[in-house]
């Protein structure tokens, strides 16, 4: 599986941009972190919308290489939807949904904006609506409207607003106070 992932990172290592390759690094190559900056850059880039807050603490807390290493086996792992293939599913989407978030980049790696947060967990939206606002407060600027008919062990029927005030290409989610983007698990649906 492992080498799988290489395969597909090192064709694909040509056409990403240098923000996708860090937060690939540890996530989708067989390489593993080895110092404490490697394992930081671990929790802080390569699964920082998947990682949960107890997980991230608990893998902070082991002292060995060999320690963490084995935890993020176990964190992969515990992910995979067929433990029976020799490929996680889970791993591999994950390590796509990183680099297509490139689409996103606005001086701002994709995949640290908040398009690209949504998309690294939630996937590719249904449909997408775009147009300029008639926003009160947001009049006349771009805007995206993201529609998920479901989210696998959520809900159905979530819409997402981002509008772009400085039209830089920088989307922002439009009521930001409605959404937790560090968390992986939902805990409200509906209009966002």
């Amino acid at each position: 599986m492992r080498s799988f992932i290489t395969i597909i990172f090192v064709l694909l290592s040509g056409t990403l941009g240098a923000y996708s390759q860090t937060a690939l690094e540890f996530a989708c190559t067989t390489k593993q972190p080895q110092s404490e900056s490697d394992f930081k850059q671990w929790a802080n880039k390569s699964v920082r919308h998947i990682i949960t807050k107890d997980e991230k603490t608990a893998f902070l807390k082991l002292t060995t290489a060999a320690d963490r290493n084995a935890f993020i086996e176990r964190f992969w792992t515990k992910r995979d939807p067929n433990p029976d293939t020799a490929e996680n599913e889970f791993q591999k989407e994950y390590c796509e949904r990183i680099v297509e978030t490139d689409q996103f980049e606005s001086g701002i790696p994709g995949w640290m904006t908040d398009r690209g947060k949504i998309y690294i967990v939630w996937g590719k939206p249904d449909k997408i609506e775009k147009g300029y606002s008639t926003f009160k407060d947001n009049f006349n600027v771009p805007y995206e409207k993201w529609f998920y008919e479901y989210i696998a062990g959520c809900c159905g029927g979530v819409e997402i607003t981002f509008i772009d005030p400085t039209e830089t290409g920088e989307f922002r989610i439009f009521k930001p106070s409605k959404v937790n983007l560090d968390l992986v698990e939902c805990s409200e649906c509906g209009s966002l």
